[in-house]
C-alpha cells in the first residue's frame, strides 16, 4: 500500500489523486502522521470537505476561484 511505502521511504507526505482521496484513506493517511495534499480538487464543496478533514494541501486548476469561495 501506498502509505506503508511512503512511510519506508521516509517520506513526510502523500499526494492522493482526487478520486483515491476516501475519507478512510485521508484518515490512515493522517494516522501514520503523513501531511496530506489532494490533487485535482476544482469542485468547491469537495474541497470545503477535504478541509473540514484536515488536509494539508489542494491542488486546483482555479485556485483564485477556491480562495475565494473557502
Amino acid at each position: 500500500m501506498a502509505i506503508e511505502q511512503a512511510l519506508e521511504l521516509g517520506c513526510c507526505q502523500i499526494g492522493w489523486m482526487n478520486q483515491l482521496a476516501s475519507d478512510e484513506m485521508i484518515q490512515a493517511t493522517q494516522q501514520a502522521h503523513l501531511g496530506i495534499s489532494v490533487w485535482t480538487v476544482n469542485e468547491v464543496e469537495r474541497a470545503k470537505h477535504l478541509q473540514s478533514l484536515g488536509i494539508d494541501g489542494l491542488i486546483t486548476d482555479f485556485p483564485k476561484m477556491m480562495l475565494e469561495q473557502l
